[in-house]
């Protein structure tokens, strides 16, 4: 319920370690010349009809997408400011990636003739990743292609077209700046861009050549986020790194805003389960179908919590490397603080601008807005009539993944990996 609509049925999961280098200088990322036009390679991809799934127009995918293009606006405004350091420790370690192998991001485009590097930013959202993972390519690249044409192709893709006409927006704007930027400069690396955004489903990327994949928060959103991010894997050539940041279904301690929120939701549905059982008078088929035991709940909430199968998927490619398909870099789960004016402001943005809002679509108004005074009061220091004025923060954790996909029955390389598995 924080993240998804699937999150009520999924439980807390353990960290299992936590990443080096927690700290990092952040380095200003420069905008060169961005056109908007993908080649004719991947619109034909993206013609295919693999494309769009089935899941793509499910009632729950219908809903999500809905409720993104409603918000997306005020998200781009609220929300990416806040989840900019998380992107930021991203970008951080792509650029480490990067540095540790270069050569093995660069490849020959059939059609072009030019050496291409390919990446695919799924769930895109408003698109502030895009440039600035290009940016980082370029930056590290630039140092060490000495004038040798390199072309670097982004494609984001999102469910939702709201979300990708504000990130066309801000592609646009960056190319416009940075043509005024180039008319100031003398000296051009030569490494050009081709960025874009189209609507598409995030789990089917339209290419199986990819260098990099850098996905920010959408993993946890679509059906299957195990399956999900294999296929992100199996869409890296050989030699490419995947860089995923997620939210787990626990993000932050049971007194936090968002886990206490869930706690709401769930008490209210299971009180409307409750309601409507009595009123429909379902004693006889209760007692012929009693519900599961609260162990059997609890097995049957962890075997379908996707982060401790990520967890156990991790650690099986970690068990038995001469079989395995990855090198894993980083696997961690990394922390910032969120700060908010007041109650009201985190209430609003999630509610209208954030993760909440498809609840609204989904439940209505009067369900989301029938927990506000409820949810304001536990919010509030120990249960005392504080202002609601008084200024709020919390310190959520999310999941960063950095895979290197290696050849079939290669070890990988044991002095970069840094996971506590």
């Amino acid at each position: 319920l924080i993240f998804s609509l699937h999150a009520t049925s999924r439980m807390a999961s353990t960290a299992t370690g936590y990443c080096r280098n927690n700290h990092h200088p952040k380095e200003k990322m420069g905008f060169r010349k961005i056109p908007t036009i993908l080649s004719r390679s991947v619109m034909t991809s993206l013609s295919s009809p693999c494309f769009t799934s089935s899941t793509s127009s499910s009632p729950l995918s219908s809903i999500l997408a809905e409720s993104w293009s409603q918000a997306s606006t005020g998200y781009d405004r609220v929300f990416i400011p806040k989840f900019q350091p998380w992107t930021d420790d991203g970008l951080h370690y792509l650029e480490e990636a990067l540095r540790h192998d270069p050569s093995s991001f660069v490849s020959k485009d059939k059609e072009e003739e030019n050496e291409v590097i390919h990446v695919y930013v799924p769930c895109c959202g408003p698109g502030q990743e895009l440039i600035p993972v290009a940016n980082t390519i370029e930056n590290v690249l630039g140092e060490k292609k000495k004038g040798k044409a390199t072309k670097i192709q982004v494609l984001g893709l999102d469910l939702s077209p709201g979300m990708v006409e504000v990130a066309r927006r801000r592609i646009e704007a960056a190319s416009e700046d940075t043509k005024q930027e180039q008319d100031k400069k003398t000296t051009i690396i030569n490494l050009d861009k081709e960025i874009t955004a189209v609507v598409g489903d995030a789990a089917l990327p339209p290419s199986s050549n990819n260098h990099i994949v850098f996905s920010c928060f959408g993993l946890q959103q679509l059906p299957d986020p195990l399956s999900t991010l294999q296929v992100w894997i199996q869409s890296l050539r050989v030699g490419g790194v995947a860089v995923v940041l997620y939210w787990p279904p626990k993000v932050e301690e049971d007194n936090g805003p968002w886990s206490r929120w869930s706690q709401l939701v769930k008490a209210k549905l299971l009180q409307e389960k409750k309601d409507a059982e009595n009123e429909k008078k379902l004693t006889t088929v209760a007692a012929a179908n009693p519900p599961p035991s609260n162990k059997e709940e609890s097995n049957k909430s962890v075997s379908t919590d996707f982060d401790v199968q990520i967890t156990k998927f991790l650690k099986e490619q970690k068990q038995d490397e001469t079989k395995s398909t990855i090198s894993i870099l980083q696997n961690c789960y990394k922390s910032h603080e969120m700060k908010w004016k007041n109650i009201d402001e985190f209430w609003t943005s999630m509610t209208h601008y954030g993760p909440w809002k498809s609840l609204r679509l989904k439940r209505g108004d009067d369900f989301v807005d029938g927990l506000r005074d409820e949810f304001i009061n536990v919010m509030k220091k120990g249960g005392k009539d504080d202002d609601d004025d008084d200024e709020m923060s919390h310190l959520p954790k999310a999941r960063l993944l950095v895979l290197v996909k290696t050849r079939e029955g290669n070890d990988g390389n044991d002095d970069c990996n840094s996971s506590k598995l």
